[in-house]
């Protein structure tokens, strides 16, 4: 008969993560476990400033990854958020490229709708005096 889970006690624990969204249980850990998680925040505000400016100084000098599904070299943190800036920067151009280029045609409308109220101003007066000279 086979037996579903485990009766063994069981511990997860869930550190920090990148993607905000729900963690999802499967029933398949069994009946006995517990559920814990670490948090960065308070552990950084009781270790104090300077222990976490000499954390954050090791963490950012020692960081290297290897991307192992297409790039094959190692990048530090800098390289890689460069790139990432260059491809926010241009997707903000592609945008307001966009937009201005919806806009152009109101700012025209705009612009001749206060032309043709100047011109209107300036000619009104000129019919008036026409009119009361006849």
């Amino acid at each position: 008969m086979p037996l579903y889970g485990s009766n063994q006690p069981k511990r997860m624990f869930i550190y920090g993560r990148l993607d905000m969204g729900p963690t999802i249980l499967t029933p398949s850990y069994g009946f006995g476990w517990t559920l814990s998680g670490w948090l960065l925040t308070p552990f950084l505000q009781q270790a104090g400033m300077e222990t976490m400016m000499r954390m954050r100084q090791r963490v950012l000098s020692n960081i290297t990854t290897t991307f192992a599904s297409s790039y094959k070299r190692k990048v530090n943190l800098e390289e890689m958020l460069t790139k990432v800036a260059e491809i926010y920067e241009e997707e903000a151009e592609t945008l307001t490229s966009t937009l201005m280029s919806l806009l152009e045609p109101f700012l025209i409308l705009g612009m001749a709708l206060v032309v043709a109220f100047v011109v209107i101003s300036i000619l009104l007066p000129l019919l008036e005096m026409n009119q009361i000279v006849k």
